[in-house]
């Protein structure tokens, strides 16, 4: 019967304890470096009392749901446009 290893230790961003996270491929685009500097410096702000982390992540999954949303929307805007003018008897 074998016998399971211990699970490592991790932090609250389940990465291994002490390591540090793999950098973002995003972070690699200038554009989003400074976003990503700041989202980092507000989220260990906010880490320290549970009230104000739970805060920031309720606040933080709703600004990226609402960008996934203007997304969606623009893609359902695209189809009922095609839908409603499309002509009928052009050829695809």
């Amino acid at each position: 019967m074998a016998v399971a290893a211990p699970a490592a230790a991790t932090n609250s961003l389940n990465h291994p304890a002490g390591a540090a996270p793999n950098p973002s491929t995003a972070a690699q685009w200038p554009a989003l470096q400074r976003a990503i500097r700041c989202e980092r410096h507000k989220a260990a702000q906010a880490a320290q009392h549970p009230a104000t982390a739970a805060l920031f992540e309720f606040l933080l999954f709703g600004i990226k749901q609402a960008w996934a949303c203007l997304f969606g929307g623009a893609m359902l805007a695209v189809l009922l446009l095609t839908h409603w003018f499309y002509p009928a008897d052009a050829p695809l």
